[in-house]
């Protein structure tokens, strides 16, 4: 609560007003326009077009429609719980979305996806630690051999 009251301290009255008016609206489908938005808060439709940009506006939204969700978390849980059972009561199978959802819901599942590609020249240039250790020695004799060589060429002239 404390970061949405911090959040808070930084808007105006009217930029508050407008969030909680535009959380309604995205959470309930009002029907609401951002030009009755701006109608109601006593600025236009372009100022709140402006806010909605802006980061701790944005912050501030996101904080007040996430406390409309935490206050409604247990209503959604029962629904979510008399659907399981609804669906298992009316036909004996169970919505298999539905227990997924809930398995999720409770932390019980979640999504994980590990991805390993490998084409034939990169599975070719896989090497043991032994064989890369050898092409570095071959490389350091190189260029041991190099720097002899230029060394001798040197003494030359």
């Amino acid at each position: 609560m404390s970061r949405t009251n911090d959040l808070a301290r930084k808007l105006s009255s009217q930029q508050r007003h407008a969030a909680h008016l535009l959380v309604d609206k995205e959470l309930t489908g009002n029907g609401r326009t951002i030009k009755d938005i701006a109608d109601e808060v006593g600025v236009s439709d372009r100022m709140v077009y402006h806010w909605k940009k802006e980061e701790t506006f944005i912050l501030y939204k996101n904080a007040i429609n996430e406390q409309q969700i935490a206050e409604v978390v247990g209503e959604i849980d029962g629904l979510l719980i008399n659907h399981i059972r609804e669906m298992g009561s009316k036909n004996g199978s169970f919505s298999v979305k539905a227990m997924e959802l809930a398995y999720k819901r409770l932390g019980m599942l979640t999504n994980k996806s590990e991805i390993e590609m490998r084409t034939d020249e990169t599975a070719k240039q896989a090497h043991s630690n032994e064989q890369i250790q050898a092409e570095i020695a071959e490389l350091d004799d190189m260029l041991a051999e190099t720097d002899t060589e230029s060394d001798e060429g040197e003494n030359v002239h």
